[in-house]
């Protein structure tokens, strides 16, 4: 903890970065994301087991859009959130300091892009047991079954958007969810409109999901969301060879080609 403040007084005091981005306690004894701007204000950061919301969402807000250059108390999914962020051309190396944070809690010190790429290599991404009992018994399911057992999960969704509103890489200004003309996704809450919305936003972050688990922990109505991101990752590494969230320098998946690419999927 200590080595974190340190680090970011003296970036501050220095004026390298404008602010920092991290955690402060909140209310109810709950932690909340935080912008600190002066080497004083920095007594209230924190970082503890709580502090576990991916806070590389708000490097697209207008606070950090508009700062000169901030620095980041970064664990290793905010780390792969900076490298895929970094990789689609939304945020540039000059203008962000990384607070590498282990997942043990542990700071290693301020990181460049390049020890960024080696240090998110080395870090564990989490997946819980009861997860991957879920993905195995998912795939067991035949191609129907898998069907009906999306659509069921799906079902208790209230199109609250809490999903897309705390994953950092849906950062679109205006979504198709938004667009009434033409209307792509149905408004209303039903069974296969829900479908629509989960499917469409699976795909558009297929490849590009650095799998933080961010979407289910938001999920008010506890849909299983991390499972079908976990699942695309797999196959895109299985099928592409491309895993999100490692490189500051990435080719999409999905909008690539190579002479050596399988054909199976060609019926």
């Amino acid at each position: 903890m200590e080595d974190i403040k340190k680090l970011a007084r003296e970036l501050l005091a220095d004026n390298k970065v404008q602010l920092v981005l991290g955690f402060e306690n909140g209310t109810a004894n709950r932690v909340r994301p935080a912008f600190f701007t002066t080497p004083e204000a920095v007594d209230k950061l924190i970082y503890n087991e709580f502090c576990i919301q991916n806070i590389a969402l708000y490097l697209k807000k207008d606070i950090c859009q508009h700062a000169a250059s901030l620095a980041i108390t970064a664990n290793p999914n905010v780390v792969r959130s900076i490298l895929q962020l970094a990789a689609e051309n939304q945020i540039k190396e000059e203008k962000i300091k990384i607070i590498g944070i282990t997942h043990e809690g542990k700071c290693v010190g301020l990181l460049d892009f390049k020890a960024a790429e080696e240090f998110s290599k080395t870090q564990p991404k989490g997946l819980k047991d009861e997860d991957k009992a879920l993905i195995e018994k998912i795939q067991a399911m035949s191609l129907e079954e898998k069907f009906d057992y999306w659509v069921e999960a799906f079902s208790p969704c209230i199109k609250c958007y809490a999903c897309r509103a705390s994953c950092p890489m849906c950062y679109c200004g205006k979504c198709n969810v938004e667009s009434n003309n033409p209307q792509w996704i149905p408004v209303a809450p039903h069974k296969y409109g829900n479908m629509e919305w989960h499917m469409m936003r699976a795909m558009h972050l297929a490849g590009r999901c650095i799998n933080c688990g961010e979407c289910n922990r938001s999920c008010p109505v506890d849909i299983p969301l991390n499972i079908l991101s976990y699942m695309l990752s797999d196959f895109v590494l299985e099928e592409f060879e491309s895993e999100a969230g490692l490189s500051a320098v990435f080719t999409p998946a999905l909008s690539s080609y190579t002479m050596v690419d399988k054909e199976n999927f060609i019926k």
